[in-house]
């Protein structure tokens, strides 16, 4: 008898996704193959991205602390203490970039990471933590964890780079950062394998900028072999929200030829052209080749760039019309439009049906459709996936549930929100009205003859400068500390403050026990950077349907301390537990038939 197993007052009325398993050594290692995940709560197809973590202790692991805000050209002198000289420096071995500094760091010239092995820790900054712009960042090397840091181009440079690209690589989770401002998309991520995105917010993408194909507005490129991009949030972006790269290599011996992309539980608000999330195709020639995309459970929610179309698709599916054989593949299902104001479109706002069924009037020339099918509705039977493709084991929540959370909890929310995302955050939750910048709607590279607005999008961060402000006004907004913040004192620079070394057992004058894994699997220095995190970010899961009984459940805190153990031997569909102290738990369950699986819960 299949049966949904619960756990009552953990999750409250939410249950586990999978059954979980015991795992002696440590909980929370991977549900697959016992790897270590990037740190609690990674997770998607880069959620074992190492960073600078060493793998190895002969080789051991460096600290880099960012003390300047300056940047430097690369023709230069290079500058100790930036952030330039902090991710090109020395050798490869695995480096944690810490901040003494908080602040905007203006770029000169385009910063290329030619290290592998990194972890940017933008939780340690002081003030409202870090801000990079003028130019972008560009990762094309492997194994990186990227947290907590803002990317804000702006148009001052003229180039036409994204905020950030990451290309021709692989391990790489990026996780609660902001993207606005950038002439081209917000993001470029793709001939790359094992990639996550995770709670992070694409937003204000320059329309009508100074790029030299006219206008852009784009939010997102991604793809890659393996690549999940979850929980976060597209506002105020035209286009490409995002563009889903698909198997694009054509050669023979190409790369991104066995794709499966996971865009799950994101949140997509005022995006502007009907066909805003497209691709997917599948281009390469390497036998066996496919692209697989899985959209699920993802949140629209229409604005007043919206209203101007009168087509709304969950996806505009391409293919490669050169090829015979050019058909992605797509899972799509548990997506939903928000019934709001906005109600300019085919269905009246009436958006029932095709919440029910996503694929609804998708082989019909009916345009109440969600899902386009550009290589003909004949074809629908090639392109449709009727259950997910390979899948990374993410945990996912129904639409409205991802909803709530991701505009509460997506975005560089540590040190502290700045401004700007608190701006798009409160117009993505319904409590501010997105504003009219005086962006119109383009046709490429001229304007729209009906001069039709696109509330809320911005041609330049110009445009966001307030009637009243001053001439000493920047769209950047200020994070730099207050007066009186202090840095913690660490003596050793092993990246650990002396006060968390002593009260945790570590000696604050040995510079070698911060890179020390512990028994959790992680280093000192990540168990400190980890704890300074807290509980943003928190992933509930859905119900898991199973046959068998649930044979041991433990519970542990991150700090690796057991908090609870039993072996119920459930034949019911709910465990009662004692209440659990408010904090971040890793849930072990193991079954009568041997399987195992982690997850996290998070008791508020």
């Amino acid at each position: 008898m299949m049966k949904n197993i619960t756990l009552k007052q953990v999750l409250r009325q939410h249950a586990l996704l999978g059954c979980i398993a015991l795992l002696p050594l440590s909980p929370v290692y991977s549900q697959a193959d016992n790897q270590q995940i990037a740190f609690p709560g990674a997770e998607g197809w880069g959620r074992f991205a190492t960073g600078g973590r060493t793998t190895d202790p002969a080789i051991g692991s460096k600290v880099y602390y960012v003390t300047s805000l300056d940047d430097y050209l690369s023709s230069e002198e290079p500058i100790e203490g930036t952030l330039r000289w902090a991710l090109t420096t020395g050798d490869d071995t695995p480096r944690t970039i810490l901040f003494k500094v908080g602040g905007t760091i203006n770029l000169k010239e385009r910063l290329k990471c030619p290290r592998p092995n990194v972890t940017i820790a933008g939780q340690s900054a002081p003030g409202g933590g870090i801000c990079i712009s003028g130019a972008n960042i560009y990762i094309h090397s492997k194994n990186f964890i990227v947290r907590y840091i803002r990317f804000r181009a702006g148009d001052l440079s003229g180039s036409n780079y994204s905020a950030l690209g990451i290309e021709n690589t692989e391990n790489i989770i990026i996780d609660h950062c902001s993207f606005s401002w950038s002439m081209e998309e917000n993001v470029t991520m793709y001939d790359n394998k094992y990639t996550t995105m995770q709670w992070c917010i694409l937003s204000e993408p320059l329309y009508v900028s100074k790029h030299d194909k006219g206008a852009r507005g784009y939010g997102a490129q991604w793809g890659g072999e393996h690549s999940t991009f979850h929980h976060n949030l597209f506002a105020h972006c035209v286009g490409r929200t995002p563009l889903v790269n698909g198997a694009r290599d054509k050669s023979a011996s190409g790369h991104d030829a066995f794709v499966d992309t996971e865009i799950i539980n994101n949140v997509h608000f005022n995006w502007g052209n009907k066909g805003a999330l497209y691709g997917g195709q599948l281009h390469s020639i390497v036998e066996g080749a496919y692209s697989r995309t899985n959209l699920i459970n993802n949140y629209y929610k229409p604005g007043p760039a919206t209203n101007t179309f009168q087509d709304r698709w969950f996806a505009d599916c391409s293919h490669d019309a050169s090829s015979a054989t050019g058909l992605g593949e797509w899972y799509i299902d548990g997506n939903m439009f928000e019934t709001n104001e906005y109600k300019n479109d085919k269905n009246k706002g009436d958006h029932s049906k095709v919440n029910a069924n996503n694929w609804i009037y998708a082989d019909e020339n009916n345009s109440k459709k969600a899902v386009n099918l550009r290589a003909g509705i004949d074809k629908i039977n090639e392109i449709k996936l009727t259950a997910p493709s390979a899948n990374s084991e993410l945990t996912i929540e129904t639409a409205e549930e991802a909803y709530l959370k991701v505009i509460k909890q997506a975005g560089a929310q540590l040190p502290k929100l700045d401004e700007v995302d608190t701006r798009i955050l409160a117009e993505a939750a319904g409590e501010l009205k997105p504003v009219d910048r005086g962006a119109i709607k383009w046709n490429k590279t001229e304007p729209d003859p009906g001069n039709i607005k696109f509330v809320g999008m911005i041609n330049s961060q110009e445009d966001l400068k307030p009637a009243d402000a001053g001439d000493n006004w920047t769209p950047w907004p200020d994070l730099t500390p207050k007066a009186g913040e202090t840095v913690p004192t660490d003596t050793d620079g092993d990246g650990i403050p002396d006060n968390w070394e002593e009260a945790n057992g570590l000696d604050k004058n040995d510079p070698a026990d911060g890179g020390i894994l512990t028994a959790n699997g992680y280093s000192n220095l990540e168990n400190y950077l980890n704890g300074l995190v807290g509980d943003t970010g928190t992933s509930i899961v859905r119900p898991f349907v199973t046959d068998r009984e649930v044979a041991v459940l433990n519970i542990t805190g991150m700090s690796g301390i057991q908090v609870y153990s039993s072996y119920p031997q459930v034949k019911k569909s709910e465990i009662s537990l004692p209440a659990l102290q408010p904090g971040i738990y890793i849930v072990t369950y193991i079954l009568t038939d041997g399987s195992r699986q982690n997850e996290k819960i998070v008791i508020t």
